[in-house]
């Protein structure tokens, strides 16, 4: 861990231009364009963005070089739970997904050598399946004493300067800690108004389950540094042990 840090630290510049460079843009944007999302609070749509690629994108570089970014309101939407509760989602406008994705494809590599085995959701190569695989496996060993928990309002309930703190200790540069600042407190566009958040993370949007994990990932150590069995999938977590009493 150590070592990744001072590594991301002494390549700081680098990872700023990686994130604002026109072909890390481009690729963000085909992966935008791949998930086939709806518009945002602009109503422009992925042809409509296409149509002027190159500019929109050269626009959007100059936008993050000069400092001069910044999010357009996400457009809120409620989604049936199936348990008789609503889930909120949140719609960003086109080149703000691509800005995200932009983010992501730079910050995921750091992060995700970091994460422990024990964490499932939103990770390359991983699946609730595994999650399910290594459940299997270790009540084949005798573990068959099971907590099963989930963090109450985990993805509303977010502190901003707690998840950047986390970042920081990863990301020294400024410039990319403005732009997750920016991205967190993105104004929302909910029942025709529109208003600030300083709590939560956006569902929805490419750049929330990284945020995710970065949070739980101090989770994930408090509790297996103390010789727990821990699976989490998200805000979702199991325990497993021999004995009721541990």
């Amino acid at each position: 861990m150590g070592k990744n840090r001072t590594l991301s630290r002494m390549n700081d510049q680098k990872l700023w231009e990686k994130v604002c460079s026109y072909q890390n843009l481009r690729l963000a944007w085909h992966k935008v364009k791949e998930k086939r999302g709806g518009p945002g609070v602009d109503q422009m749509t992925l042809d409509e963005f296409e149509q002027n690629l190159d500019d929109n994108l050269n626009t959007l570089r100059d936008l993050l070089v000069t400092g001069d970014y910044k999010p357009l309101p996400v457009v809120r939407i409620y989604k049936d739970k199936g348990n008789g509760t609503k889930r909120s989602i949140g719609i960003p406008v086109v080149r703000d997904k691509v800005v995200q994705q932009a983010l992501l494809l730079v910050l995921s590599p750091i992060f995700e050598s970091e994460f422990l085995d024990c964490s499932f959701a939103y990770r390359p190569g991983r699946s609730a399946l595994n999650a399910i695989d290594m459940l299997v496996a270790l009540i084949k060993k005798g573990y068959k004493w099971v907590l099963d928990g989930d963090i109450e309002n985990f993805f509303d309930s977010i502190d901003h300067d707690l998840l950047i703190s986390f970042v920081a200790e990863d990301v020294a540069d400024t410039r990319v800690l403005k732009l997750i600042e920016a991205l967190l407190n993105a104004s929302v566009f909910d029942n025709m108004s529109i208003h600030e958040e300083y709590l939560g993370i956006t569902q929805g949007s490419v750049i929330s389950p990284l945020f995710a994990n970065i949070f739980l990932h101090r989770f994930d150590q408090a509790i297996t540094a103390k010789g727990y069995h821990l699976i989490r999938y998200a805000d979702d977590f199991v325990v497993l042990e021999e004995t009721q009493e541990k």
